[in-house]
């Protein structure tokens, strides 16, 4: 079985780094919740650390440089975003403004944030250890897509992961608010849920709707020919219905060139 975990963690990073910090949720709920001993538990990770840094490095090396550099007031910033978000109640949008550089108070705030928000569930850890284990899979899930410089680390695929922890911790949270209510208030908490769900049921459709947006490469992805004239001439005809003349011309030029210099490539 340890085999093929590491087999699958292996292809799970093949597929996502996002994936590569999840061995430390794993020693956490060897710690808190199995009471391994520390020295075991770490050894047992060895592996999966090593596959996580092999893909670490071969991703950051294939990443292309964007010139941005960390900052953590930014990532600060993108987390409580974040963690709005992951309540469901937040909206997906397909496009952020990123915000600009903070100044040196700033920076130290934000660390000052991000060192506490790492440290406060360890107060938790001997009377709600589940909680403390979700709530470090939540932050070692989003962790992987802080440290590569993104001009501004915030979009919905980075929170699938995190996502499975977040909607756990919450059927926790609402299973342990229902053991202190009588048994007359479990009309209430049942409509409470069901009002939340049909919050997130909009919030859901909302989002998918935004797949639709033709400014977004999945619309664009829907509509791939095998000529690559026409694909790429799409796109600016699609910027020309939204009124964007001015783009459009730009923009049939650029890709124009593109399309005759894809042409002789092959």
């Amino acid at each position: 079985w340890y085999l093929a975990s590491l087999l699958l963690f292996l292809l799970a990073l093949l597929g996502k780094l996002s994936v590569a910090a999840f061995p430390a949720v794993l020693l956490g709920l060897d710690l808190f919740i199995e009471k391994r001993p520390l020295s075991r538990s770490i050894a047992d990770k060895i592996p999966f650390v090593l596959l996580a840094a092999l893909a670490a490095v071969a991703v950051q090396h294939a990443q292309p440089g964007t010139g941005a550099r960390p900052d953590i007031s930014m990532r600060a910033t993108s987390f409580v975003q974040g963690m709005w978000l992951l309540t469901g109640l937040g909206n997906y949008v397909l496009y952020r403004v990123p915000p600009a550089n903070g100044t040196v108070l700033a920076q130290l705030a934000g660390a000052i944030f991000l060192l506490a928000l790492f440290m406060f569930p360890l107060l938790l850890r001997k009377r709600y250890p589940l909680a403390t284990v979700l709530i470090y899979w939540i932050l070692f899930t989003y962790l992987p897509t802080q440290v590569l410089p993104f001009s501004y680390p915030v979009t919905d695929r980075y929170f699938f992961l995190p996502s499975v922890g977040a909607v756990i911790l919450i059927a926790w949270l609402v299973f342990k608010a229902t053991d202190h209510l009588p048994k007359w208030n479990i009309v209430a908490a049942t409509a409470l849920v069901a009002a939340i769900s049909f919050v997130w049921l909009r919030k859901t459709v909302d989002y998918m709707s935004e797949w639709q947006d033709p400014r977004s490469v999945w619309y664009a992805a829907t509509r791939k020919t095998n000529d690559v004239h026409v694909y790429y001439e799409g796109i600016p005809r699609q910027i020309g219905k939204d009124g964007n003349k001015d783009e459009e011309s730009s923009t049939s030029r650029r890709t124009s060139r593109t399309a005759r210099f894809a042409r002789l490539e092959r």
